[in-house]
C-alpha cells in the first residue's frame, strides 16, 4: 500500500487515512492494509490480527483482505482459517468470505468450491465462504 510507504510504515497513520477515504473507498483502503498486515507479519496470525485491530470498525474488512493474502499465499485456505478462527468473533464472517473468493478462484467448479470450503470452514461460517467462493 502507497501509503504506509509515504507515511513512514506508521499502521495508526495509515488506518487514518483509510478513514478519510472518499466513501466508496474506504473498505477497499482497509482490504489493502490487510493484505499488506499479513505480508508484513510474515503470515502470523496473531500479529496480523492486532495490525487489524488498530483499524477499528474497519477491522473486519483488515481481516479480509489479510484473509485473501493468507489463502492466495498458501494456495488454500487452512492457514488463513486459523487467522479467521483467532480473530474477533464480529470480524470471522467477513473473513471466511475473503477465504472463499481465493478457493473460488483455485476452484472451477461449484462443487470443489463447496467442498473446499466445507473442509477448511467451521459450520457457523460455512455461508459466508460459500459467498465469497460465488456459490450461493
Amino acid at each position: 500500500m502507497r501509503i504506509l510507504s509515504l507515511d513512514g510504515w506508521s499502521w495508526r497513520k495509515t488506518a487514518a487515512w483509510c478513514h478519510k477515504s472518499e466513501p466508496g473507498w474506504v473498505e477497499t483502503c482497509f482490504q489493502s492494509y490487510g493484505r499488506d498486515a499479513s505480508g508484513f507479519t510474515q503470515y502470523h496470525p496473531k500479529q496480523t490480527i492486532k495490525l487489524c485491530l488498530i483499524a477499528g470498525k474497519d477491522g473486519n474488512e483488515c481481516m479480509y483482505g489479510a484473509a485473501r493474502d493468507y489463502a492466495n499465499n498458501y494456495a488454500g485456505g487452512k492457514e488463513a482459517a486459523h487467522l479467521c478462527t483467532l480473530g474477533p468473533a464480529r470480524f470471522r464472517a467477513r473473513c471466511y468470505e475473503g477465504i472463499g473468493t481465493i478457493l473460488g478462484a483455485l476452484h472451477s467448479l461449484g462443487s470443489e468450491r463447496r467442498a473446499a470450503c466445507a473442509q477448511i470452514t467451521p459450520r457457523r461460517y460455512r455461508r459466508d465462504c460459500l459467498r465469497g467462493a460465488a456459490v450461493l
